[in-house]
């Protein structure tokens, strides 16, 4: 959040789940509403605020989840249900998923989804999270899949744009660092960010409060 504020940026988008990872699912929503951006559901959120929701979530997945149901207060639980999951702003479009039934978690990991998704995107430029892997797919002619660096990425008139975002918290790229993207809708470009921040402070924070190792340890593989 400071790089946000050092880059200048006026505007902040949150694509989804804030809980059900971490070791301080409270202070994130606090982060959150401090910051006053548009915030999504994800689907952890989802699983954190309904009780008969997590069947389909693997046995970490599932401990983070049961650990931020008794971390957070009703009120917390009561702003996480009030999240759209889908939001329009500015010449984009967000969404955690996909806008092909966001409701359902669907990942775009490969082309077929990609396509799927676009197929809904009305819309020049979309962004999503979820998978936690940067990814920018452009539809022209025929259907591009790129792999994000640094610098610029500048956006053709002509094509349509899917952005994952990658991830602030639980990147999956084998990178550690924290990374976030600024769409700069002058310039009609994108940037990935990436921050490097105090990550065996996060692990141990998640071991102390009693979560699986594992939760805490991935985040030095970046998986």
């Amino acid at each position: 959040m400071r790089d946000i504020k050092e880059q200048g940026v006026k505007r902040h988008y949150f694509l989804g789940d804030v809980v059900g990872y971490g070791a301080h699912p409270q202070k994130c929503i606090q982060a959150l509403r401090e910051l006053e951006c548009v915030s999504l559901l994800g689907n952890h959120d989802e699983a954190v605020c309904q009780d008969d929701i997590d069947t389909d979530f693997n046995p970490l997945a599932r401990e983070g989840v049961h650990f931020s149901r008794s971390a957070l207060e009703e009120e917390d639980r009561e702003w996480i249900r009030t999240l759209p999951y889908k939001a329009r702003t500015r010449g984009a479009t967000f969404v955690h998923s996909s806008l092909y039934l966001p409701e359902e978690w669907l990942y775009v990991v490969g082309p077929e989804d990609a396509w799927v998704h676009f197929k809904r995107q009305r819309g020049r430029l979309c962004f999503i999270g979820h998978t936690h892997v940067p990814c920018v797919w452009e539809l022209n002619d025929g259907l591009s899949q790129y792999e994000p660096g640094e610098g610029e990425f500048e956006l053709d008139q002509d094509s349509k744009y899917l952005v994952n975002v990658g991830s602030v918290g639980q990147p999956r790229d084998r990178q550690i660092d924290a990374t976030y993207v600024i769409w700069d809708n002058r310039k009609k470009s994108i940037r990935y960010r990436r921050v490097p921040y105090a990550v065996d402070q996060a692990c141990q924070s998640i071991i102390d409060a009693g979560l699986p190792s594992m939760l805490g340890h991935r985040l030095f593989q970046g998986r």
